[in-house]
C-alpha cells in the first residue's frame, strides 16, 4: 500500500507541473457550468443542484478518464516504462519475484 500511496503522490506532483493541465482542469469545467447549467436552471434550486451534480460528475469523469490516456501515451514514450512493466508487480499489490497473483 505505501508504494501505491508513494506513486500515486508522484503522478499527482507530475500533473501539477504542468501548466494546461491545472487550467483546463479549472477553466473548462467552470465555463461549462457557465454555458450549460447558468443560463437553464433559472431559479429553481432544485434543477439547479441536479444541474450542478451532473456537470461535476461529467468534468470528474472527463477529467479522469483524460489523464489517464494522456499518462498511457505519455508513460509509452518514456523508456522507462518497458523496465516497469517487467517487474515481478502485479496491478493492485507487489508479489515476490518469481510468483504469480492469484
Amino acid at each position: 500500500m505505501q508504494l501505491v500511496l508513494t506513486h500515486a503522490r508522484y503522478q499527482l506532483l507530475e500533473t501539477i507541473r504542468i501548466p494546461i493541465a491545472i487550467f483546463g482542469s479549472a477553466f473548462f469545467p467552470a465555463v461549462a457550468m457557465l454555458f450549460f447549467v447558468v443560463p437553464f436552471a433559472g431559479k429553481d434550486p432544485v434543477a439547479a443542484t441536479f444541474a450542478t451534480g451532473a456537470m461535476v460528475t461529467f468534468s470528474v469523469m472527463s477529467a479522469n478518464i483524460f489523464q489517464y490516456g494522456v499518462g498511457v501515451a505519455e508513460d509509452r514514450a518514456q523508456p522507462w516504462d518497458p523496465f516497469t512493466r517487467t517487474l515481478p508487480a502485479g496491478p493492485a499489490r507487489a508479489s515476490p519475484a518469481g510468483s504469480r497473483p492469484g
